[in-house]
């Protein structure tokens, strides 16, 4: 699937398949403690901006009056 504004292996997070890769990500953190804090707040960041409820609704809302504004139902005030 397409998830818009999804998350960054190595940005705003660390994703793994196995548990080896697991603990190799949670081996990283611990000889790279700044950098993985630097890394989970801006996780926390993103999730904010783009994956709560209420901006989930926003892209929703933006969505369907894009949609509409395409097809002449709704003009730029």
């Amino acid at each position: 699937i397409e998830i818009p504004h999804d998350f960054r292996h190595g940005v705003n997070a660390l994703f793994f398949r196995t548990p080896g890769e697991l603990a190799d990500a949670l081996e990283w953190c611990s000889h790279h403690p700044e950098d993985a804090r630097d890394m989970a707040l801006s996780g926390y960041r993103h999730f904010k901006s783009f994956h709560t409820a209420t901006a989930r609704a926003r892209q929703i809302l933006w969505a369907l009056y894009e949609t509409a504004r395409c097809k002449g139902a709704v003009g730029l005030e």
